[in-house]
């Protein structure tokens, strides 16, 4: 074999060598994901991670695309199974949209429809037995009309919150915020207590989200016009201050290092909307700016001390503009790497356990959705 052949291989192994290299570091330092799809949902918006092999999960099953109805189970990561908890009749032609945990029971909160209208459901599922309660009864017949979109376990108690559908004397009908806090003495009715700018009368205003942290909770949405952000302390809710145009919708909530942080989307351009993240610093909200200019964050977690963002925004693919997920990952908000891309995914609600982050939502295909779990074993 002469020099020139000699010298050809040897350069050879050596780019094969550095190729495998960083295929090798690539493949141990890029985040790594599964997708499952559970095709008992058409979309998941709430997940709650028991332990490293139960999931529950809560959304709806769309029948003959036309039909909603709110399912929830656990899903076994060790046999990959889904066990339906046979809660529909509770939420027949309806969605679950929030699930709750607090230890030993679940809260599931949604609609159902009766005679043509959305109702509040709102069923407990105790763990230990698997029994099944209906606590609907016991929300005040004033937001019997309408759905509830959040639910929490603050470590003594639930918050619950949604809208409800209202007809005043010679007024049109409008949607108002509830809140409800349950423990073991009854329901008892946080509504009237909200800020005014949760109660814009003859307007649109729900709660979407509430997240509890170190004795207190934040409770997030919108009015007819403007987003909506309250902390709930020891029995009062202090207001939260937007000093600039804050005209959107607030879906998400978390804490991280120290701070509240809102998410949801900017309408100060509605035929552009923008996702909006921003933090709170005595009590004044400080928006954050990010690199994606059009969609909504749809979902806020953290894991090793790192912010982990969702947002909802428009692909461009071959068939057209079409909805996807971006994951924003970063230890700051001036430098988030995007870990995961993806048209016709959308990602509604993530949940961090022993340092692997679980997400819920939905893939479209063509005109159907399915329900997925993403589960990020490395990022």
């Amino acid at each position: 074999m002469s020099i020139v052949r000699l010298a050809f291989l040897a350069v050879i192994i050596i780019i094969i060598g550095i190729v495998a290299s960083y295929s090798l570091y690539d493949y141990f330092t890029s985040p790594h994901y599964k997708m499952i799809e559970i095709n008992d949902f058409s979309k998941i918006y709430s997940l709650i991670v028991i332990n490293n092999n139960e999931i529950i999960l809560g959304g709806v099953k769309i029948i003959n695309n036309t039909f909603p109805i709110g399912i929830a189970g656990i899903y076994f990561l060790n046999n990959n199974t889904f066990i339906n908890f046979n809660v529909s009749e509770y939420f027949n032609g309806g969605y679950i949209y929030s699930l709750g945990y607090n230890g030993t029971a679940i809260l599931l909160g949604g609609s159902t429809r009766i005679n043509g209208t959305l109702h509040t459901s709102l069923v407990e599922i105790n763990l230990q037995d698997y029994k099944i309660y209906n606590l609907s009864k016991f929300i005040s017949p004033f937001y019997t009309i309408g759905q509830i979109y959040a639910i929490d376990w603050t470590g003594n108690y639930w918050l619950v919150g949604g809208n409800a559908y209202i007809v005043g004397v010679g007024q049109s009908p409008f949607l108002i915020p509830f809140l409800l806090k349950i423990n073991s003495s009854g329901f008892y009715d946080l509504s009237p207590k909200l800020p005014s700018d949760f109660k814009v009368l003859g307007g649109s205003s729900t709660i979407y989200s509430i997240y509890s942290k170190n004795s207190s909770s934040i409770i997030v949405g919108g009015n007819a016009v403007n987003m909506t952000a309250t902390i709930y302390y020891n029995n009062t809710f202090y207001n939260v201050s937007f000093n600039f145009l804050h005209l959107g919708v607030l879906l998400t909530s978390y804490y991280w290092k120290g701070y509240w942080l809102i998410g949801g989307e900017n309408l100060t351009n509605p035929e552009n909307p923008e996702p909006f993240l921003a933090y709170i610093n005595n009590s004044q909200v400080y928006p954050i700016k990010l690199k994606y200019q059009l969609g909504v964050v749809t979902s806020l977690s953290s894991i090793n001390n790192n912010i982990i963002i969702a947002l909802r925004v428009p692909f461009i693919t071959s068939n057209g503009t079409t909805y996807g997920s971006v994951i924003l990952y970063g230890h700051n908000f001036e430098k988030l790497d995007t870990i995961m891309s993806k048209p016709f995914i959308v990602i509604e609600n993530m949940v961090t356990y022993n340092s692997i982050l679980y997400g819920v939502g939905y893939e479209q295909k063509g005109n159907n959705f399915y329900g997925i779990l993403i589960i990020f074993s490395r990022i």
